[in-house]
């Protein structure tokens, strides 16, 4: 249990702009999910370890607070490139919160995919910390704990 305060103080790390940690806490809250995967063999823990390190890397800077993409700035995040078409086929306004919720889900899906089963959660439990930490608490720091204890979570039901 104790990976659970682990991911929790990583996913803070990576997020809080602390320069000289952040890749540092990337690639270890990355390991996270390469344990998980390595239950599969040494192949899949190294794929799972680039694989969430890619995807903690696409981006939430445009719609983190829960309230769709913010209009003064709305150059799209990497992980736009799939979050826009599938908003669009949805009918869901990118300025509209439930687009946040879309973007946050799908980041939580994606890194949660080697922690196959109870990784499909982080799809909910991702864009819900980030709710309660931005709209609810209003401050990141929070978004970014629970996010990272929820992941931590995961990793410990797949071990």
């Amino acid at each position: 249990m104790i990976i659970i305060p682990i991911m929790a103080f990583l996913c803070r790390a990576a997020g809080a702009h602390w320069n000289k940690v952040r890749q540092w806490a990337e690639t270890c809250f990355a390991l996270g999910f390469a344990l998980a995967g390595a239950r599969l063999g040494f192949g899949v823990a190294a794929l799972a370890l680039v694989w969430t390190y890619l995807m903690f890397q696409t981006g939430h800077g445009n719609f983190y607070a829960m309230k769709g993409v913010n209009p003064l700035n709305d150059d799209p995040e990497k992980l736009e490139t799939v979050a826009r078409p599938i908003a669009n086929k949805l009918r869901i306004d990118i300025y509209h919160p439930a687009y946040s919720w879309l973007c946050m889900g799908l980041k939580g899906l994606a890194i949660g995919l080697f922690a196959f089963p109870f990784g499909l959660l982080l799809a909910f439990l991702w864009p819900v910390s980030y709710y309660i930490g931005m709209r609810r608490l209003g401050d990141g720091a929070y978004a970014e704990v629970m996010a990272g204890a929820f992941a931590g979570t995961i990793v410990w039901l797949s071990l």
